[in-house]
């Protein structure tokens, strides 16, 4: 059976996050922040920590703490993971639109005249974002850590016209199916044995932060 137990994390550093939210034009999105330990200085540059597809910023509670001396954290929930918030109905979650978001968020709530530049930590999909908007906004970006994220997936040329058609048919169809679990016992150990296999206790982090409760 999967040990779904969620252990506290090492107390070399401060580990609790501040909830976080930041509204945008069209959605707001959440996430946690954890400040910079006391006696850190002259690090004025903060560090976005972006998570994977299905994930959310419990990716990074454990690591956070330990990464103190980089200075003030902040991890993301990007739209329609966590705590953020959902595209209208019928709006796909496109590539794109991730890096429109973490721009929108960078300029709306982090970049100033004294501050026009982040660090930026993706990991997956988190990781293909930061990528692009690099590559868009390299300004902006003073430093990229990926982390299991090689950049974008792409097909060769011959593949593409195929590739839109089943994108548009898979669109009009309707995807985002509501998946209903019990409880959340039952979630996590669903999510333990996704694809990208995953312990227990992360498996329960993750969960907790993107389930919602419902009726029946």
């Amino acid at each position: 059976m999967t040990d779904l137990s969620v252990k506290a994390p090492g107390n070399d550093m401060k580990s609790a996050a501040t909830e976080r939210t930041w509204p945008l034009r069209a959605i707001t999105l959440a996430g946690q922040y954890w400040p910079a330990p006391a006696g850190v200085t002259g690090k004025q540059t903060p560090t976005l920590l972006l998570h994977g597809w299905l994930d959310n910023s419990e990716t990074f509670s454990l690591l956070a703490p330990k990464l103190g001396r980089l200075g003030d954290l902040y991890a993301l929930d990007m739209a329609g993971h966590g705590h953020s918030g959902h595209r209208p109905e019928g709006q796909a979650y496109l590539l794109v639109d991730y890096v429109a978001d973490l721009a929108e968020l960078l300029e709306s709530h982090f970049l100033t005249d004294s501050q026009p530049q982040v660090d930026l930590v993706g990991h997956s999909l988190g990781g293909i974002v930061s990528l692009l908007y690099a590559a868009a906004f390299p300004e902006h970006v003073h430093r990229l850590v990926m982390i299991d994220s090689l950049g974008p997936l792409t097909r060769p040329p011959a593949a593409f016209v195929d590739q839109l058609r089943k994108a548009i048919r898979k669109r009009i169809a309707g995807s985002g199916r509501r998946v209903v679990y019990p409880d959340l016992e039952t979630a996590a150990r669903s999510r333990a044995g996704g694809l990208s296999p995953l312990s227990g206790m992360a498996a329960m982090k993750l969960v907790r932060r993107n389930m919602q409760a419902g009726e029946g």
